[in-house]
């Protein structure tokens, strides 16, 4: 797969169509004299063979000279050196440059991969909310979640693959002390708002503060 990589299946189609017209139009050029080419009379096919040698950067020893074949070949090699270049330099990418896997970025997405979901059992009223409701996509959230005991179990299904449900802003600090954070990342879409309720002594200077 490697090999085909670096051009999507509709450029490899346009480079094969293209090379069969060139190959049709180059032989009906050379039709006088394909002896130059060919120790017999050649084909469409043979010339076809002959053309693709630009691609694979392989010279040619022999020229025909018939009328009009030279400029049309003049053509080819250079389209065929923009061709080749391009693939060379697109599979070298795609062979060094690292590439990051697509990251789930909503609720739908996360419900029907195949990533398995993992929260600690603290009493929370999300998975009772997530096997009770109708609604298609939460409802298979749920049957995706796997409630554990202690964090340690959380972060040891994290490492081998799963995914966590945690509130927003624990699940920083969560992945933070445990030295996660570069491996892990949020969904975009929240499964419910996360609101940060800030407690002060009565008659504290900085609940003004805040209230602006």
């Amino acid at each position: 797969m490697s090999v085909v990589y670096p051009f999507q299946p509709r450029v490899w189609a346009a480079v094969a169509g293209v090379l069969l017209l060139v190959s049709i139009i180059f032989h009906a050029l050379i039709l006088p004299s394909p002896a130059v080419l060919y120790s017999d009379k050649g084909d469409v096919a043979s010339t076809l063979v002959w053309l693709s040698r630009a691609l694979l950067h392989q010279s040619a020893t022999r020229v025909p000279s018939a009328s009009g074949c030279r400029p049309f070949l003049a053509t080819w090699w250079l389209a065929a050196l923009v061709l080749s270049t391009s693939y060379v330099g697109n599979l070298i990418a795609s062979l060094t440059v690292p590439t990051e896997s697509r990251r789930i970025a909503s609720l739908e997405e996360l419900a029907f991969s195949d990533l398995r979901i993992h929260m600690l059992d603290y009493g929370n009223f999300v998975p009772g909310y997530l096997w009770s409701s109708r609604e298609p996509v939460l409802r298979e959230l749920g049957d995706k979640l796997t409630l554990l005991s202690e964090y340690d179990q959380v972060i040891d299904a994290f490492d081998k693959g799963a995914g966590v449900l945690e509130a927003t802003e624990y699940s920083q600090y969560l992945f933070i002390t445990r030295q996660r954070s570069k491996r892990a990342y949020a969904v975009e879409e929240k499964l419910y708002p996360n609101y940060v309720g800030w407690v002060f002594q009565k008659g504290s200077p900085y609940k003004y503060v805040f209230d602006k």
